[in-house]
């Protein structure tokens, strides 16, 4: 049997306790081609572009097998809302702008000792 139906087999055990008849239901297809997928023959990409768009895991175990079933949400990384990109933008300018003034001190100090020596 080829290595992603084995992989199919597995996720619709882990996902779908085994039913061919939800798991064909979630991704909008004939359950027949369901089974012959969970036989062995190999699906077709429209296929796999269905699991993919439907079921919430990771792609790439069905493709290489590498990782786990499900995806760790505490590995994911979260797009920042435009908000947090707003405050971050902010934050650096404050901080830009306090280095710059301590640079201006700085010279300042600087011309005066010159200008004193």
């Amino acid at each position: 049997m080829n290595p992603i139906s084995l992989r199919i087999n597995e996720l619709i055990e882990k996902l779908f306790d085994g039913n061919n008849s939800k798991f064909a239901k979630k991704l909008g297809v004939n359950e027949a081609n369901v089974r012959n997928y969970r036989k062995g023959t190999l699906p077709k990409i429209d296929f796999i572009i269905k699991i993919y768009e439907n079921i919430e895991f990771n792609f790439d175990w069905l493709l290489t097998g590498k990782g786990e079933i499900l995806i760790n949400k505490e590995d994911t990384i979260a797009t920042p809302s435009q908000k947090e990109l707003n405050d971050l933008k902010d934050f650096k300018i404050k901080t830009l702008e306090k280095e710059l003034e301590r640079c201006e001190e700085e010279k300042k100090t600087l011309e005066n000792s010159k200008s004193n020596v």
